[in-house]
């Protein structure tokens, strides 16, 4: 239900259930930050008979947050990060997004923390003056969403960073603590294999 742009809708999950002999039980996972994710994989772990490993696997991903946190504690500066959702019409990260560059270090800008994203204009942009800009279209991989970014010639004048959004900053999961790692590189100045940078 979170989103049915790029997810089965939940009208239709229903649907289909109700074809099974079994009666199945749906639960909807609407989250809207990372701690709404943490709380869900216990959920999920309570459902199925996996507690313990679910509540392992949350405390794991809460170490690897809190080493990216001490890496970043003595940072001088804390850049202003806009990451993008989509790029024609530009649209900023909402729900976690703005919550996973705050924890990788950076002020995000133009943001809409716990919300859907929002179209944003690019004299909004502009205004705002970000230092960095992330680039990670919805249900985008690198290939695309350099694609996408290579059309909009708003983008040349803002330091640009293009990530793989489908596999790390679009789907509420465990893999947003490697979104956390991958933004706080950015931040460092560490590119790695994930992104590009134009």
């Amino acid at each position: 239900e979170l989103c049915e742009v790029c997810a089965v809708s939940y009208s239709i999950v229903d649907r289909a259930a109700r074809r099974l002999a079994s009666d199945p039980r749906i639960i909807s996972l609407e989250p809207s930050s990372l701690e709404d994710v943490f709380a869900n994989i216990v959920t999920l772990g309570t459902l199925t008979g996996h507690e313990r490993n679910a509540g392992d696997l949350v405390a794991s991903l809460r170490d690897r947050i809190h080493v990216v946190a001490q890496r970043r504690c003595h940072a001088e500066a804390k850049p202003r990060v806009l990451v993008l959702e989509w790029t024609d019409p530009p649209m900023s990260g909402g729900h976690w997004t703005p919550g996973l560059v705050e924890l990788a270090g950076g002020v995000p800008v133009l943001g809409n923390p716990g919300q859907n994203s929002r179209v944003l204009t690019w004299d909004e942009m502009e205004a705002a003056q970000p230092d960095m800009v992330i680039v990670a279209p919805c249900g985008f991989d690198l290939e695309k969403t350099r694609q996408a970014a290579a059309e909009i010639p708003q983008l040349a004048s803002y330091n640009v960073h293009l990530v793989d959004g489908n596999a790390y900053v679009n789907r509420p999961g465990p893999r947003l603590v490697d979104t956390v790692e991958i933004f706080a590189s950015l931040i460092d100045g560490q590119v790695r294999d994930f992104v590009q940078t134009q």
